[in-house]
Parts: C-alpha cells; structure tokens; sequence
C-alpha cells in the first residue's frame, strides 16, 4: 500500500496506543470534486478489497448538488486481522453523503483483532455527512475504531459512529472488546473534541445503572455547522430528543461553539436507528430548511 500523509499521521497520532500485527490491509481513497454544472462527483477513487464503490446517486432537496456514496463491503464483514483504512477528501464547494449498504459484521477475532481507521478532510464551503449504518459485534471480537476529521471554518458536517452487539447462537456471549476513538479539528479553531472510550461485552451486558442500564446498543453523532449559528441546532434537538420509546438521548455543545456532540443509548438496532435518523433530519431542516430524501438499502 503506498504511503501517504494520512498512513504517516495515523501512525504517529495513534503511536501510544499498542497496535496488533495485522495480516490483511483493505483501504478506500474517495476525492469529491465539483463538475462545471455544479455537481459533486468523485474525480478519484482508489480503493482495493474488501471495499467497493459504485456510482453516486442524486436526490433531489440535497444541498451543493450533493452525491451520495455507498461504501460497500464484498468480505461479508471485517474479520481478524483485516487493517482497513479509509480516507474521504471534499474540494471547494462540494457535497458527500457517504453510508453503507448496511450494518457491518464484526466476526469473530481470536487471532490478532482488527482495526478500522477513517479520516475526513472538507473544504471551505462543503456539505459533509459521514453515516455509516451501526457495526454488529458478534462474540469474540476485539476491534478498535479511529475516526479523525479535519474541517475548514466554513464546512458543515453530519458524523454518525454506533455499534451493538449480537450473539447468533443465542448463548448470552458476547464480543471482547471494543476501542473507540473520534478526533475533530478545526482550521483556525484546532481541536474541538476528542473522545476515547474503551468497553468490553462483560461491562455492557452487566448492564451497570449509571453506566448502560438496559441500553446494550449506543452511537454517537456530530453536526459542525460551519459559521452557522449553533443554538438553532441544540433547540431543535433538544426538543426532538424529549420522547424516545426504548432510547436515551442527549445533545451538548461543543468548545469554541464548534457544533454539537450527541450520545444516544438504545434497548436494540431499531430504536438506535430510529433515533439516529431523526437527529439526520431535524438537522438537514435547520441547515439546508429540507429535509433529506430516504436512502434506499
């Protein structure tokens, strides 16, 4: 795999933290730019197994003649020892609404584990959203996750990170564990948030009061709204956020008025996704005065 600066910092930056010797690297390169007629498409895409991109697709109401991408996995899944890396690059002016096909299953990891390193970077004046569908751990897993976003000033962008776990032998087993990292830079501004946790299947299945309780599914989202004003946006999540059957949810704001940070804790996939795709809404309403077009999967 060529070298470049995103592998350089990512080795750097994550130089603290041990890594396993892994035996199978996948990565996915996407560039966005803008075509004289004012769409955004992808002028680079490089990518090799197990990804998989096909054409972008158009809705309308989306902003910034915005595409959407699916990033698609031919694996099946991410499997032990699988080093898959993903950078999403946005010129001037464009708009990207990247997701999956679908959840992703973790297999089972008893050798080395596996990583998942992600990197957005967006210009001045670009629409970003970064929504994966949630990862399903199934038991044995051991993964750590790393997301790392560089903005300029007058970039929006919508970010989604979640995953649950799911035991097809109907045992009570669980996954072993999981290692999350989400880092937010800010032309001008640095870093605005950086969050690390660190959890096992034991910890989330005692279902600790004041840690999970019942809520064994759990996500977090991010809405940077560039200069944009951000009380609008804690409002009107505040007020959409009152009445989830089956989840727990909370807006905060972030430092230097960056945007907003939300944790959102779930009884299961339905209610994580239903919660998710309200706060996708509410804020397309307040950014763009639309809501977004269903994304067929």
């Amino acid at each position: 795999m060529p070298e470049d600066g995103y592998l350089q910092q990512s080795a750097s930056a994550y130089a603290e933290t041990a890594r396993p010797v892994l035996g199978r690297t996948g990565y996915a390169r996407l560039e966005a730019g803008l075509s004289p007629a004012g769409k955004s498409f992808l002028r680079r895409q490089d990518v090799c197994y197990p990804f998989h991109i096909c054409r972008p697709f158009y809705f309308d109401g989306d902003p910034n003649g915005m595409a959407t991408i699916y990033l698609q996995s031919c694996a099946g899944g991410i499997f032990d020892g699988d080093d898959l890396r993903q950078l999403v690059s946005l010129e001037t002016n464009t708009g990207l609404h990247v997701t999956t096909q679908a959840s992703t299953i973790v297999h089972e990891t008893p050798g080395c584990g596996a990583e998942q390193v992600t990197e957005l970077r967006a210009a001045a004046g670009c629409f970003l959203e970064y929504l994966p569908d949630p990862l399903i751990l199934f038991p044995g897993v051991r993964l750590k996750t790393r997301l790392a976003v560089e903005l300029d000033p007058d970039a929006v962008a919508i970010l989604a990170d979640s995953f649950l776990c799911h035991d097809p032998s109907e045992q009570g087993k669980v996954f072993d564990s999981l290692f999350s990292e989400t880092k937010i830079t800010i032309t001008g501004k640095g870093l605005v948030a950086l969050d690390r946790f660190a959890i096992t299947g034991g910890d989330l299945q005692a279902r600790l009061i004041g840690a999970n309780g019942p809520y064994i599914a759990q996500g977090s989202m991010v809405i940077l709204p560039g200069r944009m004003a951000v009380d609008p946006l804690i409002d009107g999540l505040q007020a959409a956020l009152t009445d989830h059957p089956g989840a727990y949810a909370m807006a905060s704001r972030l430092s230097r008025d960056a945007g907003i940070w939300l944790r959102i804790l779930a009884r299961d996939a339905v209610a994580l996704r239903r919660v998710q795709r309200m706060v996708w809404i509410t804020a397309r309403r307040i950014l763009v005065g639309r809501e977004p077009a269903v994304r067929s999967k």
